[in-house]
């Protein structure tokens, strides 16, 4: 069904809050204001968005900054996470979108992301020098 996107992302930044305080992680949502809807699965959508944040924070271990932003432009949602953490290596990029790839040790394996949207959607995943795309459609 359609599923208010912002609300989703910030259901899931309360969620990592507190492990976001306890490592000294800026979350930063100055454009995470306007309420946009897509077609998908809430709760599935909000886990992988809360598996998103938890491994941004874990790339954090130091403290640093995590922004997140949502946009519309020519009919489609874009929601942006970035952060200050270590980056994911070239070579493992083009993995991050397996099922249940993750590079955290202390967790559970991470949320296969073709399965939280029903429509068709893209997931693009940049890490310093390298870009990999998705496809991510479930009927």
């Amino acid at each position: 069904g359609e599923v208010e996107i912002v609300a989703v992302v910030k259901a899931a930044l309360e969620f990592v809050d507190n492990l976001a305080k306890l490592q000294r992680v800026r979350v930063v949502t100055d454009h995470l204001t306007r309420p946009f809807f897509v077609l998908g699965n809430e709760m599935l959508l909000q886990h992988v968005f809360i598996n998103l944040f938890l491994n941004a924070i874990d790339a954090m271990p130091d403290g640093g900054s995590l922004a997140v932003s949502a946009t519309r432009a020519t009919g489609q949602v874009a929601v942006s996470v970035s952060d200050t953490g270590c980056g994911i290596p070239a070579e493992e990029v083009t993995r991050i979108f397996d099922p249940f790839f993750t590079r955290a040790t202390k967790r559970a394996p991470g949320l296969d992301c073709r399965f939280a949207t029903r429509s068709s959607s893209s997931i693009v995943a940049q890490s310093r020098s390298a870009v990999s795309r998705a496809a991510a459609a479930t009927s």
